[in-house]
């Protein structure tokens, strides 16, 4: 799980409960990780034994290939450079997955391209492919303060806000959200993270509102007919 998500396992890793359905006992696929860094969510799909194009801005392939390699998956895995906002391949892919890329995107002020960047996903999915996604999202006012004074991109970073993810998918079908973590996003060092995620797990999350959550995670299907 660490090399799948790499930062606070537990809380981002609760996204597998909505993601495996769509990736586990298929027939291989084709699949696409948008904004990889170090390519954990390729290692993840390529471990269920699907074609996996693992992509960044830049080419990811010196960060992620010896984790890939590693597992021996590697054969199962090749690497480009993309722009999810120009990307080519429309309709090639069964499956194209990402994590916390929309608030880079949409930094700035460029809130608008988050919806383009959704519409590209969109396009490059074939009719019926699924979108899996984990994004953060604004949280409670503890989280918006600390991110605000204490992570250094954090005031420019286009957290989603509660509800956005919905309206930002409209063009799908079945979809599936949740949320998750909320002491966890607080913790420093890999022991009171786990020591906090499991907080979250027995109370926080059963208790607090979707809204105070600072992770969003789902799945949405692309219909298997589309008309534009």
């Amino acid at each position: 799980m660490q090399d799948i998500f790499d930062w606070d396992v537990q809380t981002w890793g609760n996204s597998l409960k909505i993601w495996s359905p769509a990736v586990e006992n298929k027939h291989e696929m084709k699949c696409l990780e948008v904004g990889a860094n170090k390519g954990g969510l390729s290692l993840w799909l390529a471990m269920h034994g699907h074609q996996v194009v693992c992509t960044d801005l830049e080419d990811p392939s010196e960060r992620a290939r010896p984790i890939h390699e590693e597992y021996q998956v590697g054969h199962l895995i090749e690497y480009r450079s993309l722009d999810i906002l120009n990307p080519g391949d429309i309709g090639s892919f069964d499956v194209v997955i990402f994590k916390s890329i929309l608030g880079g995107i949409g930094r700035e002020g460029q809130e608008h391209l988050k919806e383009e960047t959704i519409r590209s996903i969109f396009g490059l999915l074939k009719p019926g492919g699924y979108l899996l996604f984990a994004e953060n999202q604004e949280g409670s006012f503890f989280h918006r303060l600390a991110r605000r004074w204490l992570v250094k991109w954090g005031r420019s970073w286009s957290y989603l806000k509660p509800g956005e993810i919905q309206g930002l998918l409209h063009d799908f079908d079945s979809i599936e959200i949740q949320h998750t973590g909320f002491l966890s996003a607080f913790a420093r060092g890999k022991l009171l993270r786990w020591v906090f995620g499991l907080k979250d797990k027995v109370f926080f999350n059963p208790l607090l509102p979707d809204r105070m959550k600072y992770v969003v995670f789902g799945s949405a299907q692309k219909p298997q007919q589309h008309t534009s």
